[in-house]
């Protein structure tokens, strides 16, 4: 009982679940607010692994993205370590 089986055609990609510092972007809380109030929009995400050189490595890129939760860490007066955790549901994905 703690499995699902898959036939040919069904699909089930899940969720992606990003963790990025806070205030970079202002673009991934808009989109979640946008979504959050009835405007959803798809969107692609890419996510790029790089080796010790700092060249890509591989490559993931997630198709038809929709965000389902956001959450903003603690920030504390003086703290740089503030991070955002954005947790999006994926229509597709594609290795590169």
């Amino acid at each position: 009982r703690g499995f699902r089986a898959y036939g040919p055609g069904t699909v089930n990609t899940g969720n992606l679940t990003l963790t990025f510092a806070r205030g970079r972007n202002n673009e991934v809380y808009q989109w979640w607010l946008d979504t959050s109030q009835g405007r959803s929009t798809l969107k692609t995400v890419t996510v790029s692994l790089l080796n010790r050189g700092g060249s890509v490595a591989r490559s993931y890129t997630f198709f038809d993205c929709v965000p389902v939760s956001y959450k903003s860490g603690n920030v504390s007066p003086g703290s740089s370590n503030a991070t955002e955790e954005l947790v999006v549901k994926i229509g597709r994905i594609e290795f590169n």
